[in-house]
């Protein structure tokens, strides 16, 4: 049986390569989309930067829940 400790580091170090996988990922299909059009850097507004964290903030929260149950 695994320590408390040792499944605690294992979600963390796996939510967070996870994480910068996905992180990296969306920044190249942005870059990818923005380049195609043959311009610079995106610009995103601050409604879109919202939204964008609104749905982040709701995945979490779902993902939180599953632990809870």
């Amino acid at each position: 049986m695994e320590s408390t400790n040792e499944w605690k580091k294992k979600y963390l170090i796996t939510g967070t390569l996870l994480g910068a996988l996905f992180g990296l990922t969306t920044a190249y299909l942005l870059a990818q989309a923005a380049s195609k059009k043959g311009e610079g850097p995106p610009e995103i507004s601050t409604s879109e930067a919202i939204k964008i964290a609104i749905g982040l903030i709701s995945t979490m929260r779902g993902i939180a829940s599953i632990g809870e149950k």
